[in-house]
C-alpha cells in the first residue's frame, strides 16, 4: 500500500500537501482498547507494542537508511509512550473524558504521517511532517465531530506552509481554541484534506482510494457497477450524505466554496482519470 502511495506521489512531480489516514483497522483497535482500558482489562504494554511492531516492520521493509530508521524509532517511541500513559490514566480513573478519547483516536493518523515522512525521505523526496496542532488547524471545539474554523485556520496555514516543499499532515483531527484535539468524525481525513485545500486555495483536491472512482452502486452488492466519470458538487454531496462510503459527507462543501476541482483517484491505477 505504501509503495502505491509513493508511486502516486511521484506522478505529480511537484510539491504537495498530503493528508493521511490511519492504517487499516487501527482506529477500530484504538476504540476497542479505550473500552478495555475503561474496564481495566487492557494490557497497555502489549497493545502499544503491537502497534509499534507493525510500524517498525513496515519501516524496515521499505527503508534501508539506518539513520532514518533510528530517527523514526526514536520519535515512534515518544508517541507510543504518550499513548500508553493515556490508557493507564483511563484504567486508573475508570472513565474516558471526551478530550482524551479524541486524543487517543488521533494516534492512528499521527503514526501514519510519522511513518510516511520517513519513507518519503528515504526515497529522496524533500518533505516534512506538519501536525494540525503545530499548523493551527482550528475547529469549533466539538469533541467527536468537529468542524474547521476556516477564517482562523486559513490564516495559520498560509503562514506555516510554503509552496516549495511537500508536507505530510495527519488527517481526522484538528484542535480547539484551547489546544485540545478534536476529531472531525469517522472518515474525517477526507474532510481534513478538503478543509486544508480550501484554506490554501489549492489547485485541486485529489482523494486517493482503492476503487476506480465514484461507482454507480456498491460493487460488493452490484457486480455491474460502473465508474461515474463526473458529478456536480451537489450530486457528490448528496450521495455521500445518503451513505456512499467513498466520501465523508462534509468533504464537498469546503471545495465547493472555493470552486476547487475534486478528483477521486485509484491507488491501484494512478494513471486512470477516476471521477471528477
Amino acid at each position: 500500500g505504501i509503495k502505491k502511495v509513493i508511486k502516486a506521489i511521484r506522478n505529480y512531480n511537484q510539491p504537495l500537501v498530503i493528508v493521511v489516514s490511519a492504517f487499516y483497522c487501527v482506529t477500530n483497535n484504538l476504540i476497542d482498547a479505550v473500552q478495555l482500558a475503561k474496564d481495566d482489562k487492557l494490557n497497555a504494554d502489549d497493545f502499544v507494542h503491537a502497534i509499534g511492531t507493525q510500524k517498525v516492520n513496515t519501516m524496515l521493509e521499505l527503508v534501508s537508511d539506518k539513520q532514518l530508521s533510528i530517527e523514526f524509532k526514536c520519535e515512534l517511541d515518544k508517541r507510543l509512550h504518550k499513548l500508553k500513559s493515556y490508557f493507564l490514566g483511563i484504567s486508573f480513573i475508570k472513565d474516558v473524558p471526551p478530550f482524551l478519547y479524541d486524543e487517543i483516536l488521533s494516534y492512528g493518523e499521527r503514526l501514519s504521517s510519522l511513518l510516511l515522512v520517513h519513507v518519503l525521505k528515504s526515497e529522496g523526496i524533500d518533505c516534512s511532517e506538519a501536525l494540525p496542532e503545530d499548523l493551527g488547524l482550528i475547529t469549533d471545539g466539538e469533541f467527536g465531530n468537529a468542524t474547521v474554523n476556516f477564517r482562523l485556520s486559513a490564516e495559520n496555514l498560509n503562514q506555516k506552509l510554503s509552496n516549495d516543499k511537500t508536507y505530510i499532515i495527519p488527517g481526522f483531527y484538528g484542535i480547539s481554541d484551547e489546544g485540545k484535539t478534536t476529531l472531525l468524525g469517522r472518515g474525517g481525513s477526507d474532510y481534513s484534506a478538503s478543509a486544508i485545500a480550501a484554506c490554501l486555495n489549492a489547485q485541486c483536491l485529489d482523494l486517493w482510494k482503492d476503487v476506480p472512482g465514484f461507482l454507480s452502486a456498491d460493487p460488493r452488492i452490484v457486480d455491474a457497477a460502473v465508474v461515474v466519470e463526473s458529478l456536480t458538487y451537489a450530486e457528490a454531496a448528496e450521495l455521500a450524505y445518503f451513505g456512499a462510503k467513498i466520501l465523508h459527507p462534509s468533504t464537498i462543501n469546503p471545495a465547493r466554496e472555493r470552486n476547487i476541482p475534486v478528483r477521486l483517484k485509484n491507488t491501484m491505477d494512478p494513471e486512470d482519470e477516476g471521477t471528477i
